[in-house]
């Protein structure tokens, strides 16, 4: 692999000497390929969460869309998909993901909280509330 001084010295003054012309290039041609490789790479490009924690495994008569979710349903395989300030977005499977409320994380781990899972940790949760219309769902910790 080409070092980053090798490539500073070919790629910066443009004008003399003349001799070598080829090996710039070939040098300059790997460095772009060796980045170009580094940037593609899916856990650095994008959003990773979805390599990091994929879907729920779907049980059968589960809820398939957000019009199918009903106050009260149970899902015991939902994943966690990004853990914000204000609270966790959860994957249950519908095709949207439910919003759990810190505040429903406090109620459970008493006056400090308990720790907020990670991306990735599979969670019970029950449906507060389903707004289909803003494709929204409200969790509760079951």
């Amino acid at each position: 692999m080409t070092s980053v001084d090798q490539l500073g010295g070919e790629a910066g003054g443009g004008g003399g000497g003349g001799g070598g012309g080829g090996g710039g290039a070939t040098a300059r041609a790997a460095a772009t390929a060796a980045l170009v490789e580094l940037l593609c790479d899916p856990l650095l490009c994008g959003d990773p969460r979805a390599q990091l924690a994929p879907p729920p495994t779907l049980v059968e008569g589960a809820p398939r869309s957000l019009a199918d979710v009903r106050a009260g349903d149970a899902f015991a395989h939902a994943v966690v998909k990004n853990v914000a300030p204000f609270g966790l977005f959860v994957d249950v499977g519908v095709g949207s993901d439910g919003l759990l409320h810190s505040s429903e994380l406090k109620k459970r781990g008493g006056e400090n909280g308990a720790p907020a899972p990670i991306v990735g940790a599979v969670i019970r949760v029950v449906v507060k509330a389903v707004d289909v219309g803003r494709g929204r769902i409200s969790l509760a910790l079951a």
